[in-house]
């Protein structure tokens, strides 16, 4: 007779990916084509730092922004993102070799 099957007790509260109010569950914002804010506006500045991104800082994500990321991904290698969306390799990516605004 086969044993018994294993019931696992507790609880899924204790995920990582909810410590700490910092960082909401979903994991670090993607911003792509369309979007729009103060997220942006970051994004703009710390392309600008690396002169990939000539436009204006705006806080809209347009088509010379998503060109401009694009542009950024395949000088510096980047791969797990689509072309101009920034996601988190690219943030990553960018985020190490910018200032913070």
């Amino acid at each position: 007779r086969p044993p018994a099957p294993t019931r696992a007790s507790g609880s899924v509260s204790d995920s990582p990916a909810t410590h700490g109010p910092s960082a909401p569950p979903t994991g670090p914002i993607v911003l792509r084509e369309g979007a729009g804010g103060p997220e942006v506006m970051e994004l703009q500045e710390r392309l600008r730092q690396l002169a990939v991104y000539p436009g204006p800082e705006d806080g809209r994500y347009d088509a010379d922004v998503r060109d401009a990321v694009a542009r950024y991904q395949r000088a510096y290698g980047v791969a797990g993102d689509p072309d101009g969306v920034y996601g988190a390799p690219t943030r990553a990516s960018l985020e190490s070799r910018t200032q913070a605004p």
